[in-house]
């Protein structure tokens, strides 16, 4: 909805208007968080997590993780651009591109997960997560059509629906099931730091090679990514 309803207002404002709306309700939320229920925490102490990295299987998941991430730094710094000069859409239209997908996303996260609660392997959802996401990504830039991207864009949305499922599944697998918080708190930070080291490597490469040349290699990498860990 965010990104449909922003593309309708850049289309007919700006980006400082878009920026401070986004403000207005981000601080909107503020009061609801008094309302979240209360969990007691367990203590650990910081080092004791170090334990976790004596662990081969630790370390293979977590490159993976670190190279699947790297395209959505592409996406910050790319994605946009890549739907302008090279599909020539225009922000309502870029709207409606980012955003149906998102809604394929939430959709095939919450079927893959059921479908893992029932018996698919973990192999299974590697597949689609890492192999499957990173193919879509790769040819959503290759496509020569807008339709024909959009169709991959759909695909790579889907992997990416397994790969919100895996992250999960991975963690409480490879990662010690009593330091969970702390755990899934250093996934998302090796999460963030492949978003970030996206970013810095592939804004030069669009702005110099093409915004579709940063989609292919960071689909690349989300492939052999998949292919690392299927290996564990």
């Amino acid at each position: 909805l965010g990104l449909l309803t922003g593309g309708y207002i850049l289309f007919v404002t700006d980006f400082n208007f878009v920026l401070k709306a986004s403000a207005a309700l981000i601080i909107l939320t503020i009061p609801l968080i008094s309302k979240l229920p209360h969990i007691k925490p367990t203590k650990h102490k910081a080092l004791s997590y170090l334990d976790e990295f004596k662990n081969k299987k630790t370390i293979i998941f977590s490159v993976a993780i670190l190279l699947f991430t790297l395209h959505r730094g592409v996406e910050r710094v790319a994605y946009t651009l890549f739907l302008r000069e090279n599909l020539g859409l225009n922000f309502m239209q870029m709207g409606w591109y980012m955003s149906l997908p998102v809604i394929i996303l939430a959709l095939s996260g919450v079927y893959i997960g059921k479908k893992y609660d029932q018996g698919i392997s973990l192999n299974t959802l590697i597949v689609l997560a890492f192999i499957v996401s990173g193919f879509g990504f790769v040819f959503q830039a290759v496509a020569t059509n807008t339709l024909l991207s959009f169709f991959f864009r759909i695909i790579h949305e889907i992997g990416d629906g397994a790969f919100a499922v895996f992250v999960f599944a991975g963690a409480s697998k490879y990662f010690k099931k009593d330091k969970m918080g702390g755990n899934f708190g250093f996934i998302s930070l090796v999460m963030v730091i492949g978003g970030f080291l996206g970013s810095l490597i592939f804004s030069p490469i669009g702005a110099t090679y093409g915004y579709d040349v940063p989609h292919i290699i960071s689909g690349i990498f989300m492939i052999i990514s998949g292919v690392i860990i299927l290996l564990l």
